[in-house]
């Protein structure tokens, strides 16, 4: 009895349930897919504040009309704090967030239903321009800077990197005329000069803060007719200009140093080295003389002569300056020794002396007639080792090594350790040396030279890295390294953070 029972009140719920399916199908519709995929897809990104772009792409997975999603970007740099950085699928905007590391924010929303995915990325916001060596180079008759980081000379890097361009993001262009120098001075500031231009710029971003005028104070219209630009032994800057040297400070260069007589009457050649207890080192191509800086001052005084049976005078050297550097050993009061490539005034002669300029009565250490070394009349760059008696010279195509002995004054035959290849040309060569600013980067100090090549036929510029013994001068023939860059390199240099 209750079987049939259950029967009936079955056969009876069957409509009722089929009334009931019907309404469902009527009230109930189905979602489309969506949601941001991240599956092995990278989720952690960096930026240059204020320089290089924060570019995201994410994958969106929507079934529907894309045209119905719209997208917004958000940077928290706190908690309730956040900075909007695009409306757009694909995120490529700056971030001007101080470096740290933060968290990114995506909101997708679907327009007619207002439901929304989610996702959320790692920002690791990088300087600006951190350290690394900066490359000037002439492009279009404009000059631009690129920076190479490496982890050849970059302690605790983890790859390679290249910041382009990175005057022209900061300055709204490139600077006006090709480069003549490129030098960093301090943590806040490095100096850019050009055939046409020249400035001080914020080491943060490379942005021009000052003018070449503002370079210098008391002048109200200061000619320009830039020769070279040198650190000075404070880190004060020490400026070549037409044929006067002028003294630094802060920054700016307070005015043209005079001679021991007063006067402005002398060609300073392109070369100022730091020197102890002085402002500078430079010299005199009309009086072929070496002249210091006294400190503070815009005065210049004159070493005494040298006692008789010395080799040279600082006084009176009777030759034109073709290169002045600091290097390898020292004299009094940890001073390094002083080297100078000089020419003949007339005539072919080729000379290397290096001097003590802290004993001036007995300066000497060597006076080696290069004459007659390969390709020494053709000697575009020099550079010294810090940390042995190596010496280098490049030719256009070339670049040459050789050590000296300074006790017997002679030196052994160089070798030629790279060779460009074919239509490539030299068109600066520096090694990596530690001093002033970049003292902390010891480790490294002459045992990299770093060399830029030009082809005039595919308009292409390169810098070259080697290695080098800092002891015996070999340089490998090949390079460890070579990279791209924007055009001709006219100037190089190490930049500290």
């Amino acid at each position: 009895m209750k079987l049939r029972q259950y029967a009936f009140l079955l056969l009876c719920a069957l409509p009722f349930a089929a009334c009931l399916k019907d309404k469902g199908n009527n009230d109930i519709k189905e979602l489309n897919t969506f949601y941001v995929d991240t599956a092995g897809l990278q989720t952690s990104f960096e930026a240059r504040q204020s320089l290089a772009n924060l570019k995201v792409e994410p994958k969106v997975v929507y079934s529907g009309d894309t045209a119905n999603l719209t997208y917004l970007w958000r940077l928290y740099a706190t908690t309730s704090t956040y900075d909007t950085l695009s409306n757009a699928r694909n995120l490529d905007a700056p971030v001007s967030l101080k470096s740290g590391t933060y968290p990114l924010e995506l909101i997708v929303t679907e327009k007619t239903t207002g439901l929304r995915a989610f996702m959320q990325y790692s920002v690791q916001v990088l300087a600006a321009i951190p350290s690394g060596w900066m490359v000037a180079y002439e492009k279009d008759g404009n000059t631009d800077v690129d920076l190479i980081r490496a982890t050849d000379f970059i302690a605790n890097l983890v790859k390679d990197t290249m910041i382009n361009q990175a005057y022209s993001r900061s300055n709204e262009g490139p600077m006006p005329g090709t480069p003549l120098n490129i030098t960093y001075l301090s943590t806040s500031a490095s100096y850019l000069f050009t055939t046409k231009d020249a400035g001080g710029l914020q080491n943060t971003d490379f942005r021009k803060v000052m003018t070449y005028p503002q370079l210098f104070v008391g002048e109200t219209d200061p000619p320009y007719q830039f020769t070279s630009f040198h650190t000075g032994t404070y880190s004060q800057g020490m400026y070549i200009n037409g044929k006067h040297a002028y003294w630094g400070s802060g920054g700016v260069m307070l005015g043209k140093l005079l001679t021991p007589d007063n006067t402005d009457n002398y060609e300073a050649a392109p070369f100022m080295v730091f020197m102890y207890a002085r402002n500078g080192l430079f010299y005199d191509q009309q009086g072929m003389r070496f002249l210091f800086a006294n400190q503070w001052s815009g005065t210049s005084s004159a070493f005494t002569n040298a006692n008789a049976g010395a080799r040279f005078n600082l006084n009176n050297m009777g030759k034109k300056l073709l290169h002045l550097e600091r290097g390898f050993m020292q004299g009094l009061n940890n001073d390094p020794y002083k080297y100078a490539f000089f020419k003949d005034v007339s005539g072919n002669g080729r000379y290397l002396y290096v001097f003590n300029s802290q004993a001036p009565a007995t300066p000497d250490v060597a006076a080696l007639d290069i004459s007659n070394v390969p390709d020494i009349l053709d000697a575009k760059f020099y550079a010294i080792s810090n940390k042995g008696p190596a010496i280098f010279y490049t030719t256009a195509s070339k670049v040459y090594s050789f050590t000296y002995d300074y006790i017997t004054n002679t030196y052994a035959t160089p070798v030629a350790g790279f060779t460009a290849p074919a239509g490539e040309v030299i068109t600066a060569c520096t090694m990596f040396k530690s001093h002033l600013g970049n003292s902390a980067q010891t480790v490294y100090d002459s045992k990299l030279l770093f060399v830029a090549t030009w082809n005039e036929a595919t308009k292409t510029g390169k810098v070259h890295l080697f290695a080098i013994n800092e002891v015996s001068g070999a340089v490998t023939p090949q390079p460890l390294k070579t990279w791209n860059v924007g055009g001709k390199v006219g100037s190089m240099g190490y930049k500290n953070a």
